[in-house]
């Protein structure tokens, strides 16, 4: 614990970090150990390329956890291009984490709920979006998970092109939902042009969903009560 600090600090190594520990630019980059624990590998591109799964309170910085592979704890990879191409099959990014611009951009794991707020946050996604996450201009376009939970994906554009479900109160913003192909929760998709295009061949807007400017134009699916509403 608390070894290894400086500029490129356990910068290709294969161990374990302790708790605090690799401290500096390129801290962990292309990390190949199995753990980073708690509260370590803060600075620019922290752990970028890692393999290895990324503990709580760790990787902050520009560019943190970029290309990674492993699952992202509580609180961590916090910084601009945070999460960037996090590709792990059965990765999970943890609550309050991931938060920068363009945070989890083709990012293919699951999103915990408070994570991935910014510019661009989960554009072009596959997994799952937790409850109140992926906030910022862009939030969620053409991502392509089964389920945007709740209060989340907020901003211009979002959840444009997308192919999940979106829960309640999410995907706020100008543009939201345009040429989306799942469901709409309720209270959702609010915005001029929101749900534009909706295409899904079962999708339903949910009530009091959907209003804005040109609200659910060319819309092939049910549209429920008091929504898309708008000129």
């Amino acid at each position: 614990a608390g070894s290894c600090q400086g500029g490129g600090a356990c910068t290709r190594s294969s161990g374990n970090v302790g708790v605090g520990s690799c401290k500096g630019e390129g801290a962990c980059f292309d990390n190949s150990g199995s753990v980073i624990s708690a509260q370590s590998c803060r600075g620019t591109s922290a752990c970028g390329a890692t393999s290895g799964n990324v503990g709580a309170d760790s990787c902050q910085g520009e560019g943190a956890c970029i290309a990674s592979s492993g699952s992202v704890g509580v609180g961590s990879c916090i910084g601009d291009f945070a999460c960037l191409n996090n590709f792990g099959s059965v990765s999970v990014i943890s609550d309050q984490s991931c938060q920068g611009t363009r945070a989890c951009q083709d990012k293919s794991g699951n999103v915990g709920a408070g994570s991935c707020q910014g510019g661009g946050a989960c554009t072009r996604s596959s997994g799952n979006v937790g409850v109140g996450s992926c906030k910022g201009e862009g939030a969620c376009f053409d991502n392509s998970g089964s389920v945007i939970s709740a209060q989340s994906c907020r901003g211009t554009s979002a959840c444009g092109a997308t192919s999940g479900n979106v829960g309640a109160d999410s995907c706020q913003g100008e543009g939201a939902c345009i040429a989306s192909s799942g469901s709409v929760g309720v209270g959702s998709c609010i915005g001029d042009f929101a749900c534009l295009n909706n295409f899904g061949s079962v999708s339903v807007i949910s009530d009091q969903s959907c209003q804005g400017t040109r609200a659910c134009q060319d819309k092939s699916g049910n549209v429920g009560a008091g929504s898309c509403q708008g000129g």
